[in-house]
């Protein structure tokens, strides 16, 4: 129910207490943005195989100023065939971070460290949070909410 909205948080001596709190203390209240619930697709595959050229679509939230992660995941084993999981055998994690437009093509250079015909985990996802720090570091207070989507696919280079 928070997604898409900004929140407002008391905090009293170290203590949650929410907006309708009694503390009327607005050094101790820490609000931010909470993105929308992501969703997300795939287009342009080959055969249900990411490709160079394969497309991600996901819901676009104009509000949200942090982007979108997007990520790659490699491993061994993930792998349905075992000549690939015998030949990679290092974990390979790559992303970047998108400006929450809603749509991103899949380049050359996204898929050139994982081998051809690998089992990929993709991830995307984007956050709101802040950050409050305390005098001499006492009190420092962080908060956040996430939201994000993985799918496995095979790539095909």
């Amino acid at each position: 129910m928070y997604y898409g909205k900004e929140v407002s948080f008391k905090i009293s001596n170290g203590e949650k207490n929410t907006k309708n709190s009694t503390n009327t203390n607005d050094n101790n209240t820490i609000t931010f943005y909470i993105p929308e619930l992501i969703t997300a697709s795939l287009s342009n595959l080959n055969n249900g195989k990411i490709k160079v050229g394969s497309h991600v679509t996901w819901n676009a939230d104009p509000k949200n100023e942090n982007g979108v992660v997007l990520a790659v995941e490699y491993k061994t084993s993930s792998q349905k065939i075992q000549s690939i999981a015998e030949n990679y055998t290092q974990r390979i994690m790559k992303g970047i971070t998108l400006n929450d437009n809603g749509s991103y093509t899949i380049t050359a250079s996204d898929l050139a460290e994982f081998p051809n015909n690998a089992t990929l985990s993709f991830y995307i996802g984007r956050t709101g949070y802040q950050i409050n720090t305390g005098n001499a570091g006492e009190n420092d207070i962080s908060i956040g909410a996430y939201t994000a989507l993985r799918a496995d696919f095979d790539i095909q280079k």
